[in-house]
Parts: C-alpha cells; structure tokens; sequence
C-alpha cells in the first residue's frame, strides 16, 4: 500500500511512460551513404568479395553504366549498383540489412540490383553457352585427370557444393540437419571441369544444381 502516500505526479511517473524527445526524420533514399575510400582493404574484400583496387576495372570489363534508373525513379551512380550487387548475393545477407550501409531503401536496391543482374546477363549471357563442353575437349580433360595421378580415364569433371542455413522445418528436421554445419541446410551442387569453368548450366547438368537436404553429403 506504498502507492497512498504517493501523490498523483509520482504515481504519473512510473505507471505513464515519458515521451521519447522526438528525433529529425530521415529518409533512407536521400543519398548513398557508402564511401570506399574510408574502408580499409580487408573489410572491402569481406563485404564485397574482390579488392579495392580493382573496382574500376571490374566496372569498366562488366560495362557497367554510369548511372542506373530504379523502377521508383531514383538515380542510382553505376559503381554504387555494382557493389549492391555482390553484397546482396553475400549469404546470408537481406534486403534490410543493406538499407544502413548505402542509404537506400529495399525497393530502390532491390530494382537496382536486378537491373545490374539484367545488364550482365544481355552484355556477356552468350558465354554461358558452353561450346567448349564438346567430346573432343572432354577427352582431353579427362586425359590430364588421368596424367595428374587419377585412376579413371573417364573424369573430367568435379561436384562441388555449398550449404545454406535455413530456418529450421516443421516436418523432416533431421533430414535437412547438417552434422557437419550444426543447423538446418540445404545443398547446392555444380559440377566444374578440369579447366575451372562452372559447368552446370549446361542443360544437360542443370539437374545436379537443385537444392538437396543438408543430411546428404556434399559428394552424394
């Protein structure tokens, strides 16, 4: 029975909460906040998977442009919308998580970025086709397989994977638990041949790249 000795501006003070001293409003699509020169060349590489210095030419090689136009109207410069691009694709990395370090609202990143993914595709999408994956060439790779030590003749190619965490399941936990990760993945395959290249959007080898549960080993 404290509260009766109380008076009525006490007893305002802890039952009624004090209003937050409001604050400027800001506006996320203002202005890019990302400046690369104040980043040191480590963090550069962790955030964005390629080295400061190499930017210009990367933006030069892709052709990128100098500037890209959001579906909302927003004027994005063109060595801005290329580095969205491979921190978005940086796992796991969402939309949200990106609006603090350029500035930019989801809706203007998200367009920016599928722009940037639509240039490289229309400007370089022919080499996806691979016309070196030919008989000819096959037995070649698998020949060098073979001189390096390898006792098949026919291997020319190698299946490497990756595991993305997942939010753990309803149903079949078990199956998409990886012993190996210590959480719920699932698995990704491709298949690369003997001189580097991706080869598994060949559509013969699409199939192996579809999603696996993260029980099954990363060679199975």
């Amino acid at each position: 029975m404290a509260y009766l000795d109380m008076s009525w501006s006490d007893l305002e003070d802890i039952f009624l909460e004090v209003p937050a001293i409001p604050r400027p409003r800001t506006f996320k699509s203002a202005g890019g906040f990302i400046n690369t020169s104040t980043l040191d060349p480590l963090t550069f590489l962790r955030w964005f998977r390629f080295d400061q210095e190499h930017l210009k030419q990367l933006k030069d090689d892709l052709r990128n442009p100098q500037v890209m136009w959001s579906a909302q109207g927003v004027v994005v410069p063109g060595e801005e919308a290329l580095l969205m691009t491979p921190r978005r694709f940086a796992s796991p990395m969402r939309w949200c998580d990106l609006e603090p370090l350029f500035g930019r609202t989801t809706f203007t990143m998200s367009s920016v970025v599928s722009q940037v993914i639509g240039h490289v595709n229309r400007v370089f999408g022919r080499l996806t086709t691979h016309t070196w994956l030919t008989l000819d060439n096959l037995n070649v790779f698998s020949q060098a397989v073979h001189n390096r030590g390898a006792p098949l003749f026919n291997c020319w190619g190698f299946v490497d994977g990756t595991a993305l965490p997942i939010c753990r399941p309803s149903v079949d936990q078990s199956q998409y638990f990886s012993g190996h990760k210590r959480t719920q993945v699932v698995k990704y395959q491709a298949v690369m041949g003997a001189n580097g290249i991706n080869a598994s959007h060949f559509p013969l080898q699409r199939r192996v790249s579809r999603p696996f549960p993260g029980k099954r080993h990363g060679a199975g």
